[in-house]
């Protein structure tokens, strides 16, 4: 099995045309899609790569093989395994013998090791490498794992403290489907935009925000459109494959996710069936921007009690399919244990696949809730950026106001900074009043308002700017 998955052994060059991954990679529309999730490994260090299945995982792993090569690394020392269907067994006699007898000739020099989907691997994985690296020269060796299951990374973290030879902030990596900038890049939008840097979220106050609107605003057009598109066809590279190749998302990508939703999030847990799964994602789609009573939900799929549509949840969320966003207090300090949480995709596809299925039982999600989600789902993904906080804790929450108005998002380390998303172009100082009523107060520093393609400055310390302009300057290189 090593000789037949690592091909860079025999023909350190050229064994990419040979590969299953990239050869397909090689005639594809996203043959340029390289995410850098993995650049700047080093020798000695245990690396976690997580993010939920058919986000490209394997292939990035693949790239990084190719750039170490391209670094002048030996290709014996480099070891990829796909531990689908391995175990426990299988994975320590794999590491034994890719290191004592299929690498040896590398001596004593540190190998570079890919183990991929390492959750598949039946329970007590980490504890056989565990073992390995305290036992022998494994432990000196670059270790790179994935996983679709935050679950089993989540235990593994805390089993593997102390071995991973590097600050957890930096071995922690995610990969997510792709950022709106990288979805632009991918179907030719935009592409004459200037690369500007990503803003912080405190810099959405101020000159910062200002002057990178106004450098933008030559593109607004542009980028609105492309946002709705980018909202219709989301960021799994195999959507956006699809598009490229037919204008649509096929049949087989939308079942697919259907799959990895059932199998890699609730099958292996439960009882639950596939048409529960169903209807709850759909009551899922239908809700997406409001507080989910989990009684009424429950009803509805002949669930026994809310705790079990709670558990599921939970399953999405450790799958990297789903964000949660609790309610806090108007202090900024204080979750509502008791409050009614909101629930956001990933991606704004798995939030269309009820309807992708079944259009007449399931509304499509409308756009305004979708952009909204994305503008969370971006916040997220720089807090993740900047390792100073998991992307599936509670790192956003939203409020309610006196008069029982809601703030989409806001959370501690957003330093007073709220974000409200309201997708229209007309009627913004209606829109806007119960953000700028609070600004205004001093109850936040600052307020955003997310719209479609309105730049304004509607009061003191409150800008309205586009959703897909936000999305663009918040996110993180990909």
């Amino acid at each position: 099995m090593l000789q037949a998955t690592n091909p860079w052994w025999r023909t350190p060059t050229g064994w990419e045309a040979a590969d299953p991954d990239l050869s397909k990679l090689a005639a594809a529309h996203l043959r340029n899609y390289r995410p850098m999730v993995l650049e700047g490994i080093s020798p000695s260090a245990l690396y976690l790569l997580r993010g939920p299945r058919r986000v490209g995982k394997t292939v990035v792993m693949k790239h990084a093989i190719q750039n170490l090569i391209a670094q002048g690394v030996n290709p014996r020392a480099i070891v990829y395994v796909a531990c689908d269907m391995f175990s426990r067994d299988d994975l320590q006699r794999v590491i034994q013998v890719g290191r004592d007898i299929a690498t040896r000739s590398v001596g004593d020099g540190s190998r570079y090791w890919f183990l991929d989907e390492i959750t598949s691997v039946p329970k007590g994985w980490a504890g056989t490498i565990k073992h390995l690296r305290d036992r022998s020269g494994f432990g000196e060796d670059c270790l790179v794992l994935t996983g679709s299951s935050a679950r089993s990374l989540r235990d593994a973290t805390k089993e593997l403290a102390g071995r991973r030879r590097a600050p957890q902030a930096d071995t922690d990596r995610l990969l997510l489907p792709m950022t709106f900038r990288a979805f632009c890049r991918a179907i030719g939008a935009a592409t004459d935009a200037p690369a500007l840097p990503m803003l912080s979220v405190t810099d959405l106050r101020g000159s910062p925000l200002t002057h990178a609107v106004d450098t933008l605003l030559p593109w607004l057009d542009e980028l609105a459109n492309s946002w709705e598109l980018y909202l219709a066809i989301g960021g799994f590279p195999g959507a956006v494959e699809d598009y490229l190749e037919t204008g649509a998302v096929g049949d087989t990508v939308r079942d697919d996710l259907f799959q990895v939703a059932y199998g890699g999030a609730i099958r292996e847990r439960s009882t639950f069936r596939f048409d529960q799964m169903t209807t709850l994602l759909g009551h899922l789609s239908l809700g997406l921007g409001n507080p989910l009573n989990l009684r009424r939900i429950a009803a509805a799929i002949g669930a026994e009690g809310h705790t079990v549509v709670a558990d599921r949840l939970g399953d999405f969320l450790l799958a990297y399919l789903l964000v949660e966003c609790p309610p806090m207090e108007m202090d900024l300090q204080t979750e509502v244990l008791s409050g009614m949480k909101k629930w956001y995709c990933v991606d704004p596809l798995l939030s269309r696949l009820p309807h992708l299925r079944d259009p007449t039982l399931w509304a499509a999600p409308d756009p305004s809730v979708l952009s909204e989600q994305q503008v969370g789902v971006a916040l997220l993904r720089q807090r993740e950026y900047h390792r100073s906080g998991s992307f599936l804790d509670h790192n956003l929450f939203y409020v309610k106001t006196t008069t029982r108005k809601e703030v989409d998002f806001v959370a501690p380390w957003m330093d007073g900074i709220a974000i409200e998303g309201k997708y229209v172009d007309t009627g913004l100082m209606r829109e806007s009043a119960t953000l700028r009523a609070q600004v205004a107060s001093g109850r936040f520093s600052a307020g955003v308002i997310a719209t479609r393609a309105v730049v304004a400055d509607l009061a003191p310390r409150v800008a309205a700017v586009p959703a897909a302009m936000l999305a663009w300057l918040l996110e993180p290189p990909q």
